[in-house]
């Protein structure tokens, strides 16, 4: 008996870790407003927001798919010539781990 309230609990901790992890991984309002947030936008480009950089490129993004349908060489160079970043994966990886880091203080 007491191996089957072991594996249960096991089970239990098992999903509050899958609901864990899907709460880690952030939507695209998400990355626009909060981890790509001012200060973060503020230290790395010209710009106060993200929303404000893409209307600066003319790109017209109202939903993720829009986004998702930039060409991602295109949007590399985009980034190269207006952030001090190489490329968006890594500007992208920089915000989410300064936001991960404000989350644990």
């Amino acid at each position: 008996m007491s191996k089957n309230i072991d594996i249960r609990n096991l089970k239990q901790f098992q999903k509050k870790i899958e609901r864990m992890e899907q709460n880690l991984k952030p939507d695209f309002d998400k990355i626009r407003t909060i981890i790509l947030s001012k200060k973060f936008m503020n230290q790395h480009t010209n710009f106060d927001s993200f929303d404000e950089l893409l209307a600066f490129g003319n790109y017209i993004v109202n939903s993720e798919e829009d986004f998702l349908a930039i060409p991602d060489n295109e949007f590399d160079l985009f980034i190269v010539k207006n952030t001090d970043f190489p490329d968006w994966q890594t500007m992208l990886d920089s915000a989410y781990s300064k936001y991960l880091e404000s989350c644990l203080r």
